[in-house]
Formats: structure tokens, sequence, C-alpha cells
């Protein structure tokens, strides 16, 4: 009986070891993997701040005002330049066409529907 015991101990010690010996292995890759996300998680943050930093530089006022008036020519509105559409020169004998709006076919049970609910989808 003893020896039987003991070869029972035995096995349970070196299935034991062998399992933490596996668990080991296991967390060490885990925490390999854990350390790559943090790495690449701080090249992301970092390349969020050039990112963030270059679109400062883009998107200065200051910036696109000269590229605006060096590219294109354009330059900054004086007070007289405004008019209002009234003021606009019209061509001579042409009238400006209205945009031509299709009706929308409505079901004969929409067709029931006051207008209010119509317009609402029920």
């Amino acid at each position: 009986m003893m020896r039987l015991s003991t070869f029972l101990w035995l096995a349970v010690a070196t299935l034991a070891g062998v399992g933490l010996f596996l668990l080991k292995y296991q967390v060490q890759s885990l925490e390999d993997d854990l350390a790559a996300a943090e790495r690449q998680a701080a090249a992301d943050r970092q390349a969020i701040h050039v990112l963030n930093a270059e679109w400062a530089y883009l998107s200065d006022p200051s910036r696109i005002q000269r590229l605006a008036e060096s590219r294109l020519g354009m330059v900054p509105l004086a007070p007289g330049m405004i008019r209002t559409l009234a003021e606009l020169p019209r061509p001579a004998g042409e009238v400006m066409p209205l945009p031509m709006v299709k009706p929308r076919a409505v079901s004969p049970e929409a067709a029931a529907l006051p207008v209010a609910d119509r317009r609402e989808g029920h």
C-alpha cells in the first residue's frame, strides 16, 4: 500500500510541475503580448501628437490667408465689395428658372392622413 500511495503522490507532483511549467510559459507569452501592445499604444500616441501638431500648422488662418493670396490671387474682402442679391447685375432679358421639383407619388393610405402626418412619414 505504501508503494501505491508513493507512486500516486509522485504522479500528482509531476503533473503539478508540468502544469506549472506550461503555465509559466503561457504567462510569459501573454506578458510579451501585453508589452508589445503597450509599445504600439505609445507609438500611436506619439503619431497622434505629431498629427495634431501638423494639423495645427496646416489649419493656421494666417498661413491659409498667405496661400490664398499667393497661389489663388485672393484678397480679403473690402466693405465696398459686399452687395445684396438685388444689387447684382442680371443678364438682359433672361429670367432665372426656378428648380423643378418632381412631386412624390402618395399611396392611397397616406393620402387619407392629414398633411402634417404625411410629412412626418406616418
